[in-house]
């Protein structure tokens, strides 16, 4: 028998492995995979873009993608604005507009979390903080949306609250970019944070399932 101690996975801190093909997230050592949060309401059917035709879906990606690059290096001051494209020019000027008039300061930028308990996963565009009216910051999960935003995206934000200390303290908003260079404000109310986060968790378990049957 040998004399090196067991490994303990308990032990062990876990940590969260993203790939970009497939979009998949892994918590390692254990080697499992954990839904993300956009799949796991794509898959419950909360998320349903099956009446878009799936070139207009890839181009929609392709776009958004660019965009949140784009908006990433923004905020990180190491954007080349010689180097934008024309086709989303317009996106990072609503953005940059948006900042502007609410004073919205980032923190955290496009940074990957996950539940351990409830095993899910998924990457926050931006959490930071805006000036109250009463005085003092107050805190702001957000997520871009550079095309439709759903009733179902409150539970997104829910879920992505969930992340934060304190999830209730924050303010959750889906900013909508426009090509034209305007921006439309989503918020959703704190009052039903547990609600939605609640909902969040049926969608959850019931994408599970489906995989688990093969029914997704």
């Amino acid at each position: 028998m040998s004399d090196q101690p067991a490994f303990d996975l308990r032990a062990v801190e876990p940590t969260l492995v993203f790939e970009p093909v497939g979009h998949t997230y892994t918590l390692q050592p254990e080697g499992v995979e954990l839904l993300s949060v956009t799949t796991a309401l794509k898959e419950s059917g909360l998320i349903d873009y099956s009446m878009i035709p799936q070139d207009v879906l890839l181009n929609a990606a392709r776009r958004g993608t660019a965009v949140h690059q784009a908006l990433a290096l923004l905020d990180e001051e190491a954007l080349d604005e010689e180097t934008v494209d024309d086709e989303i020019r317009g996106y990072i000027e609503a953005y940059a507009k948006f900042k502007r008039e609410s004073g919205f300061v980032p923190a955290l930028i496009e940074h990957r979390a996950f539940c351990r308990n409830c095993r899910y996963a998924g990457t926050l565009d931006r959490t930071g903080t805006i000036p109250g009216n009463g005085g003092g910051d107050e805190l702001v999960v957000l997520d871009f949306k550079t095309g439709m935003v759903l009733e179902a995206h409150r539970l997104q934000l829910a879920a992505y609250a969930n992340f934060l200390e304190g999830p209730r303290r924050f303010r959750r908003i889906a900013l909508q970019l426009a090509g034209d260079g305007s921006y439309r404000v989503h918020e959703y109310p704190t009052r039903t944070y547990h609600e939605d986060f609640a909902t969040f968790l049926s969608a959850l378990r019931v994408a599970s399932w489906k995989r688990a049957e093969g029914r997704r």
